[in-house]
């Protein structure tokens, strides 16, 4: 018995090498996760059974590396030729950031330990979608179709304009192409769904925003907005005349300057070299007014005024037709209450013609027409219509016209070839100077260009020969400020010009007068001057008679004696290069008129030797002050009469000497 039992000991002590050797040979089978661990390190038998590091890798004992960017990119560096390279050397979605407030992250959409997005977020190698026999996109945590995945998180920005994103499943009107060219996708409801993948893409793009084309670049040949909208967008249904956009991609002109920042603090967006684009104005996704997209609210100021600076102070003035004329309505039958203080008058992307007008223009060809878009009878400017006899709407000859007063052609459109026009003087943004009370709310003014440098600024930067009438007995603010002109208008109120003219409503066509008239031959002169019917000497006589404002300096003699006109023909060759005005019974000047007032005197000049402005105080003239043109006894006199020392025979003057 024990012979038996040695020898089954001895026979277990020889198997045992043998069980062994089996269990050993066991663990060197092929393992299948050894495809496994080409991510997971960890199941790597060093590590996962002999918990120890390997002559290439580190043991991480607290991390498992799979999903890490690394671990991805371990393949995907672009090292094989297809989308891979895209994952690591073009804008991609960012991973390594914990999710914004503007998305929301389903459960089964994974973020690693610390909160971050990563790679896993979005993939898994491990299920694959699959409807019916065709798989579903790339490793994929779900359904990709119609950029379905994209809307697990992004559902903010969803729901188009009404909660201010762009549509998305509305079909593209145009240049689908373009844009598929360019790598964006479009959905399977239709030729042209729009989807998110349309204008983004996940892995790519040339933003940080994932584009498939620029909206910035206004050097490339596609603009991403412009792909679909055009350079001239134009409302859905808009009128064939109604083209008119505002311009995009140029820099901001003269006066223009696009802040760094709207009102809301958010950044402004400009091209690459500062032009404005689409981008500018709009916000495709969480815009702040979301009935069109803008970057900023409309507000009080709206959006326009951010960068028409100079055009802000229309606000709140009478200009402003949400305060003076809310009900009215411009083209597209907008209120003026509904709108910005811009939008009343102008139409971003659906104007008429120049300014981007958003009233009907009445019929016509001069500039003029736009303001007579409200400023005509039955419109809501009627009650300020320009009056009969105003400045002429001439074109400026010589270069007279400065700086500062722009000339316009019949289309609106400002050249220094223009004509005057309304906005030759007028600025409809800026109401100053203000005049009276407020109106319904409204700054109440005259809207002039210089209106802040007094009325008369803009009469004397093209007329500066009668700026010389400053300080001079004829500046009536200095000499009759109590004065009231024919428009009952005192000097304070008319400015330096406006006590004899008027550029609007003026009583006498001729030189828009608008002073007092008086007799053409005034009581007071003891001979008859043959000048009955002078609307020159009227002028005159208006303030220089016993009654008026300058009563102290009445003639006592009438003016050059109707003989004159016979010597007059018989030296007109001599008279009319010497610059002394003659005048017609109606006021106009000719070689064959009259000697009146302004034939010898210049209502604008003190002193007729000396360019400059009067003294600033009442005092009497001399015979080379008193309004007299220049050496008038040698130049002009002597014409007919001679000098004493010219002619033996020469006609004396009348008062005996040539003094």
């Amino acid at each position: 018995m024990m012979r038996i039992f040695k020898i089954l000991l001895l026979a277990a002590i020889c198997l045992l090498p043998f069980q062994a050797q089996a269990a050993f040979e066991f663990n060197r089978e092929p393992d299948t996760a050894k495809k496994c661990a080409i991510c997971h390190f960890r199941w790597v038998s060093t590590f996962f059974t002999e918990h120890r590091s390997t002559p290439l890798a580190q043991l991480e004992e607290k991390k498992d590396v799979v999903g890490s960017p690394e671990m991805c990119l371990s393949c995907h560096d672009g090292s094989i030729r297809d989308s891979r390279d895209r994952v690591c050397n073009d804008p991609g979605h960012r991973v390594g950031i914990k999710p914004s407030d503007k998305v929301s992250i389903p459960s089964n959409f994974p973020l690693d330990e610390n909160g971050l997005l990563q790679c896993s977020t979005c993939h898994t190698p491990h299920a694959v979608p699959a409807r019916g026999t065709k798989l579903v996109t790339t490793f994929l945590r779900g359904d990709n179709s119609n950029s379905g995945l994209c809307r697990e998180c992004h559902k903010r920005a969803l729901g188009g304009a009404e909660q201010g994103n762009h549509p998305v499943d509305v079909q593209a009107k145009s240049n689908v192409e373009v844009l598929r060219a360019a790598g964006g996708k479009f959905g399977e409801e239709g030729q042209s769904q729009i989807i998110c993948q349309t204008c983004h893409m996940a892995h790519g793009g040339v933003t940080s925003k994932r584009l498939v084309l620029s909206v910035e670049n206004t050097q490339t040949m596609s603009i991403l907005c412009e792909v679909c909208h055009t350079k001239k967008p134009v409302k859905p249904g808009a009128h064939v005349q109604n083209k008119f956009s505002h311009p995009l991609d140029v820099k901001p002109g003269r006066g223009i300057k696009i802040p760094a920042e709207w009102s809301s603090g958010d950044r402004v967006v400009t091209g690459t070299n500062g032009e404005l684009v689409c981008r500018t104005c709009h916000r495709p996704h969480f815009a702040a007014d979301k009935k069109h997209l803008l970057a900023d609210h409309t507000g009080k100021y709206g959006l326009c005024v951010q960068c028409h600076t100079a055009q802000g102070a229309v606000a709140d003035s009478t200009h402003d037709l949400r305060l003076s004329a809310p009900n009215e309505k411009n083209m597209r039958g907008v209120a003026a209450a509904d709108t910005g203080p811009c939008d009343a008058c102008h139409l971003v992307h659906s104007g008429s013609g120049q300014y981007m007008w958003a009233r009907n223009l009445p019929a016509g060809q001069s500039g003029e027409r736009f303001c007579r878009s409200c400023h005509e009878p039955g419109q809501c400017g009627q009650k300020s219509l320009p009056r009969e006899f105003g400045h002429p709407q001439a074109k400026i000859t010589g270069g007279s016209a400065v700086a500062g007063l722009p000339l316009f052609t019949d289309s609106g459109e400002q050249s220094y070839q223009g004509k005057m026009s309304c906005m030759t003087c007028h600025d409809v943004h800026n109401p100053l100077p203000l005049t009276g009370p407020a109106v319904a709310g409204a700054k109440n003014g005259k809207y002039l260009r210089l209106g802040g440098q007094g009325a008369e600024a803009h009469c004397l930067s093209c007329h500066p020969d009668q700026s010389l009438v400053q300080a001079t007995p004829h500046d009536m603010r200095m000499s009759a400020p109590g004065y009231k002109n024919a428009l009952s208008q005192s000097p304070g109120q008319s400015g330096l010009c406006g006590a004899c003219h008027s550029a609007h409503g003026a009583p006498v066509q001729a030189y828009m007068w608008a002073s007092q008239r008086s007799a053409s031959v005034p009581l007071a002169w003891l001979k008859s001057s043959g000048t009955e019917k002078s609307l020159m000497v009227s002028l005159c006589t208006g303030c220089h008679n016993k009654n008026a404002s300058a009563a102290k300096h009445v003639p006592s003699y009438g003016l050059h004696p109707g003989a004159f006109y016979a010597r007059a023909a018989e030296h007109k060759k001599d008279i009319q290069p010497l610059h002394v005005p003659l005048f017609t019974d109606k006021g106009k000047m000719s070689g064959g008129g009259a000697i009146v007032c302004a034939t010898c005197h210049n209502a604008h000049q003190w002193d007729g030797l000396t360019r400059a402005k009067g003294p600033g105080r009442l005092e009497e003239g001399t015979v080379k002050t008193s309004f007299l043109r220049p050496d008038l006894p040698q130049l002009f006199c002597s014409v007919c009469h001679g000098r004493p020392a010219r002619k033996k025979n020469a006609e004396p003057f009348p008062f005996g000497d040539s003094q």
